[in-house]
């Protein structure tokens, strides 16, 4: 299959944590094209793409309840539902980045075994994020505070297999696609299915 031809990206606006970026193309009948790209890499590339954040979808011990967030995103100006997620810092593997941001956004940090999924993109029409999803079954009885950053707005609460089929069909507040996805995949049982890797001392 013939596809347009990549010529060169030239940046447009750059922030800490997301930057835009113009990439020029020319298309298959010959035409010079400009398309605008949101990343949160500073070294952007359309040739080369790199996981840059992680999303967890949080078990009980028992694997028969779920974290869900309700979270207050600036872009919509509304609370949406979904599940915990976070960047994932320098030098950081999804693992760890997803322990840290489970602590920070719910308190919880006692993990006992998790399972990693492929990492997918957000919003492929405009942005190259790729996220790296991770199941994390933990000891619910451990938990500290919270401990949020200065602009991020979130609730979490816990969901029955009923509760987040039911959230998946028909939330109103705002849902989020992976969430959807996730709700469905635990209400089916889907999770239990997984290969998980226990962590060392955790029972």
């Amino acid at each position: 299959m013939t596809l347009p031809k990549y010529i060169e990206t030239k940046p447009l606006a750059e922030q800490p944590h997301l930057s835009l970026f113009d990439n020029v193309y020319q298309t298959i009948d010959g035409k010079e094209k400009h398309y605008t790209v949101a990343s949160r890499n500073s070294d952007y590339s359309p040739l080369k793409q790199k996981c840059n954040a992680v999303t967890m979808f949080v078990l009980n011990k028992a694997m028969n309840r779920m974290i869900a967030t309700h979270e207050y995103r600036y872009p919509v100006n509304r609370y949406t539902t979904s599940t915990p997620a976070g960047l994932i810092d320098e030098g950081e593997s999804p693992l760890l980045a997803a322990v840290r941001e489970l602590q920070e956004e719910t308190g919880y940090f006692h993990v006992l075994k998790y399972a990693e999924l492929p990492a997918t993109f957000s919003s492929v029409g405009m942005s190259d994020e790729l996220v790296k999803p991770i199941v994390l079954v933990i000891d619910e009885t451990y938990q500290k505070d919270q401990n949020l950053g200065d602009t991020e707005v979130i609730k979490y609460f816990w969901m029955s297999k009923d509760e987040a089929r039911k959230t998946a069909l028909n939330d109103t507040i705002g849902l989020t696609a992976r969430a959807q996805l996730a709700y469905l995949l635990f209400a089916s049982d889907a999770f239990e299915t997984l290969d998980y890797i226990k962590l060392a001392g955790k029972e």
